[in-house]
């Protein structure tokens, strides 16, 4: 289990460091495994021992710092070391807008133009 689901970092913050938690829901220690990772876009620590059954690991996800882009999207995938080789993929997105609401002024009417 990924939690949160999905990194969002605001155009506002781009040197924001967001937190993501690896959470292990079976029976037996795994073990993740980074197999995809958009370093152009992303820079990514996680720790890379067992994770025992019911505990989890944490996931540092921060844009890298030559990204000039205004929006990238990109995900970054997991295998795990079960039998199945599981997958997990977390998206990461820089986004247009800003953490803060843009609130309208007084002095602008608004003429549905």
């Amino acid at each position: 289990m990924i939690e949160p689901p999905i990194v969002e970092i605001p155009a506002d913050q781009r040197d924001k460091e967001v937190e993501v938690k690896l959470t292990n829901r079976v029976d037996v220690p795994l073990t993740p495994r980074l197999v995809v990772a958009p370093h152009e876009s992303f820079e990514i620590d996680y720790e890379t021992t067992k994770i025992a059954p019911g505990e989890s690991a944490t996931v540092r996800v921060r844009l890298a710092d030559d990204v000039n882009a205004q929006t990238v999207k990109k995900s970054f995938t997991f295998e795990l070391n079960d039998p199945p080789r599981t997958r997990l993929t977390l998206p990461a997105a820089l986004l247009a807008k800003t953490s803060q609401a843009i609130k309208p002024t007084s002095s602008h009417s608004s003429s549905g133009h």
